[in-house]
């Protein structure tokens, strides 16, 4: 099949598209024009575009590199008391955070392309494991044939997620509206 999209890293003139996707498809301001501006430059912080042959953003994703100190301080607010996960001590730990596609062209393999072109990205710097985070809206799991289908198995769920973090960051839910969001997020595991 011939792909009309390509893939590539996130430049200046895109960032306005891919935070207007992200508050129509996450919240208003889950993800920060700032922060996509920071991730230009910053080696840890994977975000990759799909743009069709008219330059248009149709989707993107974004991944991060954590050490276990920064892992820890990212999940400190997210009531993970229960989650086992292998020794991390001096590894690298990659989390897979989001992956949008425009609606109207969602169900073309576009967001696994996205997901395998981070996923391969991440694996070069040499991660001990990928954790992923799938919202679990009143639709259902947004990410889980995704993640299964790329070698990641379920490991828990976990209530209100992104409660603290949206009355902190002042992000509204899609599904909740105004903070706080009491949206679930389930988790996944890859082993490398």
């Amino acid at each position: 099949m011939i792909k009309n999209y390509q893939i590539s890293d996130i430049s200046v003139n895109e960032i306005n598209a891919v935070h207007l996707m992200c508050n129509d498809e996450l919240g208003v301001d889950y993800i920060t024009e700032k922060f996509l501006l920071d991730s230009i430059n910053n080696d840890n912080q994977i975000v990759r575009i799909a743009h069709n042959k008219n330059k248009e953003v149709i989707g993107f994703s974004i991944a991060t590199i954590y050490s276990e100190k920064e892992l820890n301080e990212y999940l400190s607010d997210k009531r993970f008391d229960e989650l086992i996960l292998p020794d991390l001590k001096n590894k690298k730990i990659g989390i897979t955070k989001i992956v949008v596609i425009k609606d109207q062209f969602k169900k073309k393999g576009i967001g696994i392309d996205l997901l395998n072109d981070s996923l391969r990205l991440i694996e070069e710097k040499k991660v001990a494991i990928m954790l992923g985070f799938a919202w679990k809206s009143k639709k259902g799991v947004n990410a889980k044939r995704i993640l299964e289908r790329n070698g990641f198995h379920e490991l828990i769920e976990v209530k209100k997620f992104w409660f603290e973090e949206s009355l902190k960051e002042n992000y509204s839910c899609p599904d909740c509206g105004n903070p706080p969001c009491g949206c679930s997020a389930i988790v996944f595991l890859k082993k490398y």
